[in-house]
């Protein structure tokens, strides 16, 4: 559980757990949230020290920050329904999976080579093909700028010199 949970989402999370079933998303109950958005009630104060603190803003360039804020909001998702959600997990077809689990010891082996995952994931997992190309394309521009460490300015204060 993450401490910026939304009450209504706790709520549901911890029933979910409470009960042991959930017909849904897993990502609803399981996934990211990022509650510094301006609809959930979190100042602006809050909002802007919570990235000044993560993203020191007076160091990277203004155009990384925007592609990391357009990257944010896509790999977070908001909307968990069937049909409308970009990635979609099916919880209740998910049914057995973790049973199967206690049978497998994946410590240190290859999964190419049991395919149990994997069948699972093309069953129950649905993600939209557009968003696919998208996310991904925003995370290899971001992932290539901390390769080249294009997304830094320059070094702008004083260089402390040693003690003498």
């Amino acid at each position: 559980m993450e401490r910026s949970c939304p009450g209504p989402l706790l709520l549901k999370r911890v029933s979910a757990y409470v009960h042991r079933k959930f017909d849904g998303n897993l990502l609803e109950i399981a996934g990211p949230v990022a509650n510094i958005k301006r609809e959930q009630g979190a100042p602006l104060r809050q909002r802007f020290m919570m990235i000044a603190r993560m993203l020191k803003p007076w160091r990277v360039k203004i155009s990384t920050l925007a592609d990391m804020k357009r990257y944010a909001e896509a790999a977070i998702l908001h909307r968990y329904d069937k049909g409308v959600a970009p990635v979609y997990i099916d919880n209740a077809a998910l049914s057995g999976f973790l049973e199967g689990m206690r049978n497998r010891n994946c410590t240190g082996k290859d999964c190419t080579g049991c395919g149990y995952c994997s069948s699972w994931a093309e069953k129950t997992v649905m993600v939209d093909e557009s968003y696919k190309r998208e996310t991904l394309a925003l995370a290899g521009k971001l992932d290539d700028g901390l390769v080249t460490s294009s997304h830094w300015l320059p070094e702008t204060r004083p260089k402390r010199s040693a003690p003498d």
